[in-house]
């Protein structure tokens, strides 16, 4: 089952390719607003992640030996099969986490306009219409790149949106399956081959969920930052007497109202209440399977 979800998101991302490198290619657009600096600190952050989730992936390929080739092939493939989607979803976060970092260099520019306004002497009239034109030129380059971002947010949920199905459904299945084996393996030690696929119990369940919490909290916290937006613009512009400035704000506050920057898969929205729900369920699913296999444990020692 794990595989064959798995698949089905592969192939869709393959389909979707096109929209794929489209949403790069607008990704990279957007990201023009960010400093060198700013580059190079999301690229240390990227890089670490990735590379820790690699290596936590590799360092089980030797489990995949067996004395058995057909095992060992089907072990190979399902490892092959995780890696492919890891990737998947490290290009998902990583998407995230560009738009996130651009959502805050936008909120910075916004809260230095505030400064620019303060700034000088405001007394001389043609000093206040000259700050005042080129404030609202600058507003509404802002504006315009918040727009552009917030495409971006869409194309992101457009591209990724059956892999976000399948990661939910995955992450369930693995983290209480594993669960299950283990209490399995706990009540029982001599049972034999109570694994699933090739990692033992523990490791896939602690690998599928900070994996999915680590999703669930780039894209709460980009939405948040977004949200961020409108407070900043508020705070910035509340005191404004130009007419003209003031509606250029009151459009940017209708785009940002009218723009739902949230990381969706239509059905459900990515955040802290996905992860609670999952949590509450696999809570749910692990007490269960506890008491029935201590009831027929019980029964077992009973007949005996």
């Amino acid at each position: 089952m794990y595989a064959l979800l798995i698949g089905i998101g592969i192939i869709t991302m393959h389909i979707l390719s096109g929209t794929r490198l489209c949403m790069i290619q607008n990704l990279l657009k957007i990201s023009s607003i960010l400093s060198e600096k700013d580059f190079n600190d999301l690229a240390k952050r990227i890089h670490k992640k990735d590379i820790l989730g690699f290596l936590f992936i590799l360092i089980h390929l030797p489990n995949c030996s067996k004395s058995d080739i057909h095992v060992t092939l089907r072990n190979v493939t399902h490892l092959y099969i995780l890696f492919i989607n890891f990737s998947v979803d490290m290009l998902y976060i990583n998407c995230i986490w560009v738009l996130k970092v651009c959502f805050k260099k936008l909120n910075k520019s916004i809260h230095e306009l505030k400064k620019f306004r303060s700034g000088n002497d405001l007394r001389v009239e043609t000093i206040v219409q000259q700050k005042n034109s080129l404030l609202l030129i600058k507003l509404k380059h802002l504006e315009e790149k918040h727009l552009e971002i917030s495409d971006v947010v869409q194309l992101v949920n457009d591209t990724f949106i059956i892999h976000i199905i399948v990661l939910v459904i995955t992450t369930f299945t693995t983290i209480t399956f594993n669960l299950y084996f283990f209490l399995l393996k706990m009540y029982s030690p001599k049972t034999e081959n109570i694994k699933f696929w090739f990692i033992p119990n523990l490791a896939p369940a602690l690998f599928f969920f900070i994996k999915f919490a680590m999703i669930i909290w780039i894209c709460e916290s980009t939405t948040n930052e977004a949200k961020k937006i409108k407070w900043t613009l508020y705070d910035a512009f509340s005191d404004s007497t130009d007419p003209m400035v003031r509606r250029e704000v009151h459009l940017f506050s209708l785009q940002i109202m009218h723009r739902n920057n949230k990381f969706t898969a239509k059905t459900f929205d990515m955040n802290s209440v996905l992860l609670g729900q999952v949590i509450s369920f696999i809570k749910d699913q692990f007490i269960e399977h506890n008491i029935k296999i201590i009831t027929y444990f019980c029964r077992l020692r009973r007949e005996f």
